[in-house]
């Protein structure tokens, strides 16, 4: 997969915000990401393996210095996520939208890290293969 070419972030905070309180993505944030990101589901590996991609290609920014609205964020692998990481869009102002275990949440993400006590890795431009 490509990961060089830019998308339009504007329009994955927008898509992103129409979908919060869906329940169709049965707790796949990678489902969800991939159908904001690209339009279209089985694109988007694992957010566990999309990290590693993304930081071998040298395009994952740690932390969250220089992340704007629209940049897929990236959370640890761990035991609450079947060791499979997670990933949402990040929306601005401390605030990013996921899929939960019961729908598509918008949520701080101090507050996503209090409650699921996953660690925040950092964050990707989002990119397509187009």
């Amino acid at each position: 997969m490509d990961y060089s070419r830019e998308t339009s972030t504007a329009k994955n905070v927008d898509r992103a915000q129409r979908l919060i309180r869906s329940v169709e993505f049965n707790g796949l944030c990678q489902t969800f990401v991939d159908l904001v990101t690209y339009g279209r589901a089985g694109k988007f590996p694992a957010p566990v393996h999309a990290w590693s991609g993304y930081t071998e290609q040298g395009i994952a920014h740690s932390g969250i210095e220089g992340m704007e609205p629209g940049d897929l964020v990236f959370f640890a692998a761990d035991d609450s996520n079947r060791n499979l990481a997670h990933v949402g869009v990040y929306v601005g102002a401390d605030q990013y939208v996921s899929v939960t275990d019961r729908c598509v949440e918008q949520c701080s993400l101090a507050d996503w890290q209090e409650r699921t006590g996953q660690q925040l890795l950092g964050y990707v431009r989002p990119v397509t293969d187009k």
